[in-house]
């Protein structure tokens, strides 16, 4: 997916903060072939720049899981308006860090197919930001790293248009999923309410352990909770998660997946941290049924 659209919009200068990966033109030869990058090529180059990105981040402040006023990190999620997918782990990491540092409103992003497929091309010259993930190849049956570039969806030149036409696309999905529920199980099939959910709960930092940290801060941000950190925890969260980001391998290089590592096990972490909640939240209404029955 190329980070700059054909599409001719006016020329808007690019947003300032992170841009997408650009590696400098080397000087050939007219006999040298051009190198393509390989999918593994470009995972490595996007999981350094992204490492980099987070580590600056980190530094500096801004990473979203650190407090804010009041003692409060940011919770509001990061969503592909085209999917209506919450990225999670180091994705969320990424993506929040990439609103803030552009100044963008909201942490709303589409995929290039979202924008080709929309018509609603991104302003030119505007850079997208890459994110790793993992892919089973089902030929080998290994997984593998791959990267796809996301755009926010202020960098569209009509962000409205954009966001009617997910929109659009959400409804037409709920639409056909009804359809098959229908197909499978009779007309009389009626789909459940959907519940409004509540204010989530509050989530008070225990630990300054780097997955378990991250962990309690991604259960915060599922549950459309709040993280409450002090500025002590930040800065001994601050120490150790730059030492795990950078510490080296046997042969004295750094591994770029390790953000990847310590997001997936703050997963795990995060997994936990919502059971414990949820069990919480249970027991308490069950004590007040009961305090109800008493009175």
């Amino acid at each position: 997916m190329s980070d700059e659209i054909d599409e001719l919009a006016p020329e808007i200068p690019n947003v300032a903060g992170i841009a997408a990966y650009e590696e400098p033109e080397p000087e050939r030869t007219q006999t040298e072939p051009e190198h393509v990058q390989t999918p593994e090529e470009k995972a490595f180059l996007a999981a350094v720049a992204q490492q980099k990105a987070i580590a600056a981040a980190l530094k500096n402040g801004t990473l979203s899981c650190l407090p804010g006023p009041g003692g409060y990190a940011d919770t509001e999620p990061a969503v592909n308006l085209a999917t209506g997918m919450r990225y999670h782990g180091a994705q969320l990491l990424l993506l929040k860090e990439f609103q803030k540092q552009n100044g963008f409103p909201t942490a709303e992003y589409v995929a290039m197919a979202a924008v080709r497929e929309s018509g609603i091309p991104i302003r030119a010259g505007q850079h997208g930001v890459d994110i790793t993930f993992n892919m089973k190849n089902e030929e080998s049956g290994e997984w593998e790293h791959r990267t796809a570039k996301l755009f926010n969806i202020a960098q569209s030149v009509k962000p409205w248009d954009l966001k009617n036409w997910a929109a659009a696309r959400a409804e037409e999905r709920i639409q056909e999923n009804r359809d098959f529920l229908k197909a499978s199980y009779g007309e009389k099939y009626e789909p459940q309410k959907r519940q409004e959910r509540g204010p989530g709960p509050e989530i008070a930092c225990t630990s300054t352990d780097p997955e378990k940290y991250i962990g309690q801060y991604l259960a915060a941000v599922s549950l459309g909770g709040k993280f409450k950190v002090s500025g002590e925890q930040a800065a001994e969260f601050g120490k150790k998660f730059e030492g795990k980001l950078f510490r080296q391998m046997e042969n004295g290089h750094t591994n770029p997946f390790e953000l990847t590592a310590i997001c997936n096990a703050a997963g795990e972490q995060c997994k936990a941290v919502i059971k414990e909640v949820r069990t919480e939240q249970r027991l308490s209404q069950q004590q007040q049924i009961q305090n109800g029955r008493s009175l």
